[in-house]
C-alpha cells in the first residue's frame, strides 16, 4: 500500500484561504483527472501484480510507474534520444 503524502497543516504549513481557493479552483479541475487516468490505468498492472509479493509497494509503484511512462513514449513513437533527460531520469546537458 502506497503511504499518503505528510499533512502539511500537521507539519506547521499554513496555506491562505486564497490560496486554496485558488488551487481549488485551477489546479485541482485539471490534476484530478490526469491522477485518476493515471490510477486507472496502473489499476489493472496493480492486478497483474498482485501475485507477485517479491519487493515493498514502493519498489512495485516505481515499477508501475516505469512501465506507464514507457508506455506513453512509445505510444508517442519517441526513442530515449529525444527525450530531454535521455530516458534515465536524469537531465542532459545541451
Amino acid at each position: 500500500m502506497v503511504r499518503p503524502l505528510p499533512n502539511p497543516a500537521g507539519a506547521g504549513v499554513h496555506i491562505s484561504p486564497e490560496y486554496r481557493t485558488w488551487f481549488i479552483a485551477v489546479v485541482w479541475p485539471v490534476e484530478r483527472p490526469r491522477r485518476n487516468a493515471l490510477l486507472s490505468a496502473l489499476e489493472g498492472w496493480a492486478q497483474v501484480d498482485v501475485d507477485n509479493e517479491v519487493g515493498t509497494d514502493e519498489e512495485r509503484l516505481c515499477w508501475l510507474l516505469g512501465q506507464a511512462r514507457l508506455e506513453r513514449v512509445q505510444q508517442l513513437g519517441m526513442t530515449r534520444r529525444m527525450l530531454p533527460h535521455g530516458g534515465d531520469g536524469t537531465p542532459r546537458l545541451l
